[in-house]
């Protein structure tokens, strides 16, 4: 009888996102099926590699690990690996610290083009910097706010080049205006807890009467990401439809991510890189893997 594969099923961190007010220690718990061991690390922002020790049992399935911030470590996105034997799952954890002294700022932020038609994607990119050389390692939220809107919402996110503080985000806004924003503590309260771009307009110009894509069903998968090994995904499945009512066949198809309370953005492939984005067989049918994501929703637009 052939092995059956071990697989992840759920990861926990706790407290996520990270807020070093002092020295904290952080506990990751991962429950798997048929693994006989774990192991993990975590990647600073400047490259620095930790390993994990994860406790547990393969009767159990549960296996835990510590990892202890003291309150000077670095703030910015950390990237956290665990794996089982044949499979290997990714997820950043946001560390608010206190920053490194210098002037913090955006530099040569732009959308292209800043007019889309339909649903097609933009692209947002710029610098950020400290002292006018590259902040590496930061989260950066791409925010919109549309016309009739009041408030600013994500949707998109990118982590800086670590030599170049560079950042780029694939993104599909409506009419409105995009910016970028790094935040120094979760819940920014005042003007010196985010640091902001320049806002930049945007136009979309929406087409009547093409169709629309509906995701009919989406499951754990996994896929391979060269020199990554094997990586835990999402697996959408759905259909296309033509306005007339007929299914929509070779037609391109985008998956968003819907965080809780938050606005659609586009996924990113298993792994990252780019986009999750697909196309429908001739009988207007998809089945689009994107990367893992929180415990929001899915969508499923036409390109």
């Amino acid at each position: 009888m052939k092995k059956s594969q071990a697989d992840i099923e759920t990861i926990t961190v706790d407290p996520d996102p990270v807020v070093l007010d002092r020295d904290t220690v952080v506990t990751i718990e991962v429950t798997t099926a048929g693994a006989t061991e774990v192991t993990g690390s975590l990647e600073a922002p400047d490259g620095t590699l930790v390993l994990l020790r994860f406790d547990g049992s393969p009767d159990e399935q549960l296996w835990r690990a510590e990892h202890p911030f003291p309150a000077e470590s670095q703030s910015g996105s950390w990237l956290l690996t665990v794996e089982v034997p044949g499979l290997l799952e990714e997820r950043d954890l946001v560390v608010y610290g206190k920053p490194p002294p210098g002037e913090i700022s955006f530099m040569l932020f732009d959308v292209q083009p800043r007019v889309a038609a339909g649903s097609e994607p933009v692209v947002a990119d710029g610098f950020l910097e400290i002292d006018e050389s590259g902040f590496g390692g930061q989260r950066v939220s791409i925010a919109f706010k549309g016309l009739q809107d009041d408030d600013w919402a994500e949707i998109g996110e990118a982590v800086t080049d670590q030599e170049t503080g560079y950042f780029s985000a694939e993104i599909v806004p409506d009419t409105g205006e995009v910016r970028a924003e790094l935040w120094l503590r979760p819940d920014p309260r005042e003007d010196a807890d985010v640091v902001l771009s320049e806002s930049i307009p945007c136009t979309r110009a929406t087409f009547a009467g093409r169709g629309a894509a509906s995701i009919l069903s989406t499951t754990n998968s996994s896929a391979w990401v060269s020199g990554r090994n094997t990586v835990r995904c999402k697996l959408h499945r759905g259909v296309a439809n033509s306005a007339a009512g007929g299914r929509l066949g070779n037609a391109r198809i985008l998956i968003n991510y819907i965080p809780p309370g938050g606005r659609a953005r586009p996924a990113r492939k298993p792994g990252g890189g780019g986009m999750a984005i697909g196309r429908t067989t001739a009988l207007g049918a998809f089945a689009v893997k994107s990367a893992t994501e929180g415990s929001g929703g899915w969508d499923a637009v036409l390109l």
